[in-house]
């Protein structure tokens, strides 16, 4: 029972490992991507299509404000 208990939990943890990796690594990969831009917009789609060299536009089509509330927060 113990063996199958084991094999179970690794069964579980490995998938939530692998995502939580990758997570930590677009997470720290986006961090530096955003701190090349001065100015970054958070919007809906009226704001989707403005585009600049020093603008880094994160508006997203009917987007929900906890998501902008959330990524303001974050970074």
């Amino acid at each position: 029972m113990k063996k199958f208990i084991y094999k179970t939990l690794f069964f579980l943890a490995l998938p939530v490992m692998l995502y939580a990796g990758t997570f930590l690594i677009l997470k720290s990969t986006f961090k530096s991507e955003i701190r090349k831009f001065q100015t970054i917009i958070l919007g809906d789609s009226q704001t989707e299509n403005i585009k600049h060299a020093k603008i880094f536009n994160r508006s997203i089509e009917g987007s929900p404000y906890f998501v902008h509330y959330e990524f303001a927060k974050e970074f």
